[in-house]
C-alpha cells in the first residue's frame, strides 16, 4: 500500500477536525457523560492532529510548500477554549473531556517518551540499532517491567502515528532523557507541557 501523500492526510485532517466538531456539539446537550467524554476527546484528538500537522508544514518548508488551506475554523475554536481558559472559566468541552470520570488518557509527552522507545525497538529489531537486549534497555530506561514494555507494542501506533520520522542515532540520545522524564511523572513530578 503506497503512503499516504502528506497534501492528502492534511486533507484527511480538515474533514475530521470538522466532522468531530460537529458531533460534539449537535449530541452536546442529550448525550449521557461517558458519550459526551468520548465526543469531546475525539474532536480535541483532531483538532490537534490537524493544528500540529500544519504547523509541521509550517515548520520544515524546506520539504516542500506550507499546506492549504489555513485551519482557521479549528484555530478559531481552539481560540475560544483559550480565552475561556484565561479567563478562568472551564469551557464545557473541556469539562465534557472527562465527563465520565475515570483515569485521563497518557498526556502528549509521555506519548512521545513511549513512542521513542517503541522506535528504538523497531530499529533494534531491523537491525539498525545494535543491541540484542534492546527490551531490557527499554525497561531499565524508564524503570519499568517487560509487561508494560509488551503492552505498548500491543499498539505502537498509539504512540507513533504523529511523530516526525527519527534516525536511529537519534533515538539511542533521546532514549535515556525521555524515560527518565516518564520515570519522574510516573512518580509524582509531573512535568508535563516541559519539553
Amino acid at each position: 500500500m503506497a503512503e499516504e501523500s502528506r497534501e492528502h492526510r492534511y486533507t484527511r485532517f480538515l474533514l475530521e477536525e470538522e466532522r468531530a466538531f460537529e458531533r460534539a456539539r449537535s449530541n452536546a446537550e442529550c448525550a449521557g457523560p461517558n458519550q459526551r467524554q468520548a465526543l469531546a476527546r475525539e474532536w480535541f484528538e483532531a483538532s490537534a492532529r490537524l493544528i500540529q500537522e500544519y504547523s509541521r508544514s509550517q515548520m520544515t518548508r524546506h520539504e516542500g510548500e506550507p499546506l492549504t488551506p489555513y485551519p482557521a475554523s479549528a484555530i478559531w475554536r481552539t481560540s475560544k477554549i483559550m480565552e475561556s481558559l484565561a479567563a478562568g472559566r472551564l469551557p464545557q468541552a473541556v469539562v465534557d473531556a472527562n465527563a465520565a470520570g475515570g483515569r485521563p488518557d497518557r498526556w502528549p509527552a509521555e506519548r512521545r517518551g513511549i513512542g521513542i522507545a517503541i522506535k528504538y525497538i523497531e530499529f533494534a529489531r531491523q537491525g539498525r540499532i545494535a543491541d540484542r537486549s534492546f527490551i531490557k534497555t527499554v525497561c531499565d530506561a524508564f524503570k519499568v517491567d517487560r509487561t508494560t514494555v509488551r503492552g505498548w507494542l500491543e499498539h505502537p501506533d498509539e504512540f507513533t502515528r504523529d511523530m516526525l520520522p527519527f534516525y536511529p542515532e537519534q533515538v539511542i540520545s533521546l532514549l535515556p532523557g525521555e524515560g527518565a522524564r516518564y520515570h519522574f511523572n510516573r512518580t509524582g513530578g509531573r512535568t508535563e507541557g516541559e519539553e
